[in-house]
């Protein structure tokens, strides 16, 4: 619809396609106008049918649909990691504590060891997925 409503929008009765010149009242200055026609003349042939139009425009959508596919896939992997760097953080935290408080370290490094295999278990089946 919204192909045939730019093709009706800027054809000249007379004619059956899109001309440079069609473009010009609707920019500011011919190089713009140029410029937008390039984008919808697919065969480089000077018009522009209607079927070009259609063809351009349904390439754009499918590249947004690709595009916001894409971007929720990265926002996904940011929370990630995102959980996965507030993990480092607490440990870091953890330690912080512990000497805080004077506890000896090297003497539970045994236990936080087990507990880091156990957590590399649970990552690869995170990241696996």
């Amino acid at each position: 619809r919204l192909a045939r409503s730019i093709y009706r929008r800027f054809k000249d009765r007379g004619r059956s396609y899109l001309l440079p010149s069609d473009f010009y009242p609707a920019f500011p200055d011919e190089e713009s106008a140029k410029a937008a026609f390039r984008v919808f003349d697919k065969d480089n042939n000077g018009d522009i049918s209607r079927a070009e139009i259609k063809t351009r425009l349904v390439r754009v959508y499918k590249e947004r649909r690709f595009l916001s596919r894409s971007m929720r896939d990265v926002g996904a992997a940011l929370k990630t990691l995102d959980k996965i760097l507030l993990l480092f953080a607490m440990i870091i935290l953890f330690f912080i504590g512990l000497s805080v408080f004077g506890v000896n370290i090297s003497s539970s490094l045994s236990s936080v060891y087990s507990l880091a295999i156990a957590a590399s278990f649970v990552f690869k089946g995170t990241a696996s997925s």
